[in-house]
């Protein structure tokens, strides 16, 4: 099997933050690496709320 492919989710509040992260989570070959967002209090409860344990960063230059 190939390698999966790594996702970097920026913009984790925005409005169809989530449905795109549902998509990308039921995606076998794709695995969530990363996020970001700018008010990183409502981005860590969106993550929490679905239990995605992955590097969280409020600094783009940071995750880049």
């Amino acid at each position: 099997m190939a390698e999966k492919v790594r996702i970097a989710q920026l913009g984790v509040v925005q409005p169809h933050a989530a449905g795109y992260r549902e998509t990308l989570l039921h995606m076998p070959e794709v695995e969530i690496v990363a996020a970001y967002d700018f008010d990183s209090e409502a981005a860590r409860a969106e993550l929490a709320k679905i239990g995605l344990d992955c590097p969280f960063y409020d600094d783009i230059g940071a995750l880049l």
